[in-house]
């Protein structure tokens, strides 16, 4: 493996509320109709949405970019789905130029790792390049990729109690 770009994002909660607030319309611009459903009227909505904010942010400093090098709904924060029943495990989803820009620098797999309290959100996401020998292709056997699309491996979302995160 080889590490091809670390993000780290945090991002103030009650800053976030306060911009959802005065313009409910930025949901739209910022999140997938998924990630939107995935927050759901959580009383701790606010702050899942912070954490998903901060994700993006930091998926885009891991690509070397900033914000601006794609469009936040060019990222979409996803939880993994195993035998049926949600484990809250992060992962990420990138379409359109995000995923111009991980094809383009190498990114193989992506590892994320979110937590929140009610004050702050923080997100890590490392980018990762799998080693292979030579003649292997560039996407390892059974890892989907529609040309579009750029799925990840990931690292369990936690709370700051260690317990998972809904």
């Amino acid at each position: 493996m080889t590490v091809l770009g670390v993000g780290v994002d945090a991002v103030d909660v009650e800053r976030f509320r306060a911009l959802l607030e005065r313009r409910p319309a930025i949901k739209t611009r910022m999140f997938t109709e998924a990630e939107l459903d995935d927050v759901g009227g959580s009383k701790s909505g606010a702050a899942r949405l912070a954490v998903r904010f901060a994700a993006k942010e930091a998926t885009m400093k891991a690509l070397g970019r900033g914000i601006g090098a794609c469009r936040f709904l060019d990222i979409e924060v996803v939880r993994s789905n195993k035998s049926g029943s949600a484990s809250g495990a992060p992962s990420l989803r990138l379409a359109r130029r995000a995923g111009e820009l991980a094809r383009a620098k190498g990114v193989d797999e992506w590892h994320v790792s979110l937590t929140h309290t009610q004050l702050v959100a923080i997100a890590v996401v490392t980018a990762e390049a799998v080693e292979r020998g030579p003649g292997s292709p560039r996407i390892p056997p059974g890892r989907p990729d529609s040309g579009q699309e750029q799925w990840a491996r990931t690292v369990g979302e936690r709370s700051d109690t260690g317990s998972d995160v809904e």
